[in-house]
Formats: structure tokens, sequence, C-alpha cells
């Protein structure tokens, strides 16, 4: 069973170790290593522009989702997934995970827009995002730099109804 519990600091020995695999982060851009102390100060600086949730199987944090940059005058937000559990990936729960946070987005905070954007190499990822209901925006040229070699982002987007 798959279910969500909003983030908090005893999460963290998770994300560390998510964001520190290089399978779980191959597309996520290169930020630097991540530590306990990083990611606490970074949870505990969240307000009230990001909706951060811990994406558990039968109670084990497997990945997390969010919603940041959430826009209240606007009414979008810049979506954020990560499954970060190796043996977690393709089975259908980032899907799972995308209804429950553009069900949340759109009728909990009365969002119109939910964006994200995606490197152009992660044909999986856009596969299932548009299986989903997101549309490509456009392309981000040299969006970011790792291991010596700028990369593309795909900007995708998904309207509520």
């Amino acid at each position: 069973m798959i279910d969500f519990k909003p983030l908090t600091t005893e999460h963290v020995p998770f994300l560390v170790r998510w964001f520190n695999n290089p399978n779980a982060n191959e597309f996520l851009g290169g930020h630097g290593k991540l530590t306990i102390k990083k990611q606490v100060e970074k949870i505990e600086r969240q307000d009230k522009n990001f909706k951060s949730f811990v994406i558990c199987q039968d109670k084990k944090p497997i990945g997390m989702i969010s919603l940041n940059k959430i826009d209240r005058q606007n009414h979008n937000a810049d979506l954020f997934i990560v499954i970060g559990e190796d043996e977690c990936r393709g089975k259908g729960i980032g899907k799972q995970a995308l209804k429950f946070i553009t069900d949340f987005g759109f009728t909990q905070l009365g969002l119109h827009k939910i964006y994200l954007r995606v490197h152009v190499e992660n044909t999986t990822a856009i596969k299932c995002y548009e299986s989903f209901g997101f549309t490509r925006e456009g392309i981000l040229k040299d969006q970011y730099f790792k291991s010596g070699k700028y990369y593309d982002e795909l900007a995708m987007a998904v309207i509520g109804k």
C-alpha cells in the first residue's frame, strides 16, 4: 500500500541516502553531496510556499514528492519527485504519487497549473508525466552542468480541470 506523510526532520536520513544515491539522483542535476545538517536546515526553513511529502510503501519511506515555489497569486507550483529506493522504481509508484500531489495541489491549494522540469534524457520519467497528462512546454538549453557537460531540460505542465 502506498501512502503519503508530511515531510519532517525524522525523514532526513532517508533523504540524505536517496539524494546521495547515484541511481536516484542521476537526472536531478548536480548540487553537491547532501549532508544531514544541510537537509535539516532546508526542512526547517520551508515555509507556506512548499508542501513536501514522503512517499511510503507499506509504511516504509521510499521517496519524496513536493510542490515548491507555490505561487498563490498566479495559482501555480513547481513539482519535484524522487523515488529513492532502487527496487521501487518502474512499479507505478510515481504515477500514484503524481495523482496524490496534483489532487492536493488542485483541490487543497486551488492551483491552476503544476509544472516541472525534467532532464531530456530521462525518457522513463517523461513518458510517465505524459501518460499522466503533462504536456511539453519547451526546452531549456544547457540548463545545468554535470560531469564536464551541459544538459538540457524539458519544461512540462498540467493544467487543473
